[in-house]
């Protein structure tokens, strides 16, 4: 999927399969990515603000610049240490 700069405000994706999908520069505040598969995404620029990724799977995504804030949830979040470009600020955030 190309979801370049699409704005998921609040979307519910829970359990959606989005391996592989273009979701740079989307903004996902508030999203709900519970048990969602986002295996080798790229969410680069992406804006989390609030986002539930509880169980999401992110296998070899793309994190570069991404935007969270305390509300972002990363609980049972799978595969993030194969995960590339992961903000310093967030590994250290989630002691990886």
């Amino acid at each position: 999927a190309i979801l370049y700069r699409a704005s998921l405000y609040g979307a519910i994706l829970d359990g959606a399969s989005l391996d592989g999908a273009n979701l740079e520069e989307a903004i996902l505040d508030g999203a709900s990515l519970e048990e969602a598969s986002l295996d080798g995404a790229s969410l680069e620029e992406a804006i989390l603000d609030g986002a539930i990724l509880d169980g999401a799977s992110l296998e070899g995504a793309s994190l570069k610049r991404i935007s969270w804030d305390t509300e972002t949830n990363w609980q049972n979040v799978q595969e993030l240490n194969t995960a590339r470009n992961v903000p310093t600020e967030l590994k250290q955030q989630l002691k990886l």
